[in-house]
C-alpha cells in the first residue's frame, strides 16, 4: 500500500523568524514549552550572520577543533545554508553549537531557550495518548522515516501530531538532553527505520555532527 500523502504548512511557505514554541503539560501543576519544529536552516543562518557568532562560522568552527567536528554544517558557504533549504530542519551541527543557537535566540527572544530532555520529548511524542501511540502516527501519515520519504524535508512537510508538534518522530533526530545533562538523540530520522523510531541513541562524542541529526527548542514556562 502507497504511504500516506504528506501535506504542507496551510502557509505554504519557509518556517522563518524565530521558532514557535507549543505548550505541553509535563504534570497538572507543570508546563513546558517545545519548539513546534526543529530549528531551520534559515534560523540557523540568522544566528551565524550575527557577527558575535563568528566563532560558528563552519570554517572557523573546524578549524578550532574543540566544539564540532569536521561534518559541521556540510554544505554551507560561511553563514548561507544550501540554496533552497532554508525551510529544511538544520543539520550536522553539534551539541555545543545547539545550545549555543538557543542561547542566543533566547536572549533576542526574551524567553530562555535550551534543549529538550528526552522525558520532556516522550511526553510530547506520546501527546497524551495510551497504547501503540506511534502506530497511530506512522498511519496517520505523520513521519518521514525510512518507509515513507525517506530523504530529508521542510518542517511542516508531514502533519503535526495530536499536540501540533511536527517531526517528533522522523526527519531528523532531536537533539536531547538526560537527566546527567548529557546529549542523547530522539525520534528518528528520515533514514530510520520504523522500528528504530522510538530508540535513544548516544553520540558518540558531544562534537559529532550529522546528516541526519538536529534539533529543537524547549523554555520553561
Amino acid at each position: 500500500m502507497a504511504p500516506p500523502a504528506r501535506v504542507r504548512r496551510p502557509d505554504g511557505g519557509p518556517e522563518a523568524g524565530w521558532p514557535q514554541l507549543v505548550p505541553v503539560a509535563l504534570t497538572e501543576t507543570l508546563t513546558v514549552r517545545l519548539g513546534r519544529y526543529p530549528v531551520t536552516h534559515a534560523q540557523f543562518r540568522a544566528f551565524l550572520r550575527d557577527p558575535e557568532n563568528g566563532r560558528w562560522l563552519p570554517a572557523a568552527a573546524r578549524a578550532a577543533g574543540t566544539d564540532v567536528d569536521d561534518n559541521y554544517l556540510e554544505g554551507w558557504s560561511g553563514p548561507d545554508c544550501p540554496a533552497g533549504r532554508e525551510d529544511h530542519p538544520v543539520v550536522a551541527v553539534s551539541f555545543s553549537a545547539a545550545r549555543a543557537y538557543l542561547a542566543w535566540a533566547g536572549r533576542r527572544m526574551g524567553v530562555p531557550l535550551r534543549l529538550p530532555t528526552a522525558a520532556e520529548w516522550a511526553l510530547a511524542a506520546r501527546a497524551g495518548r495510551t497504547g501503540e501511540w506511534w502506530r497511530e502516527d506512522l498511519a496517520a501519515g505523520r513521519v518521514n522515516f525510512r518507509g515513507s520519504h525517506g530523504a530529508l524535508t521542510p518542517v511542516g512537510e508531514f502533519p503535526p501530531n495530536p499536540y501540533n508538534i511536527g517531526d517528533l518522530l522522523g526527519n531528523v533526530w532531536d537533539i536531547c538532553v538526560d537527566d546527567r545533562g548529557a546529549p542523547v538523540l530522539r525520534g528518528g530520522a528520515f533514514d530510520t527505520p520504523a522500528a528504530r523510531l522510538r530508540e535513544q541513541l548516544s553520540p558518540r562524542s558531544p562534537v559529532e555532527c550529522r546528516g541526519n541529526v538536529g534539533f529543537r527548542c524547549a523554555g520553561d514556562m
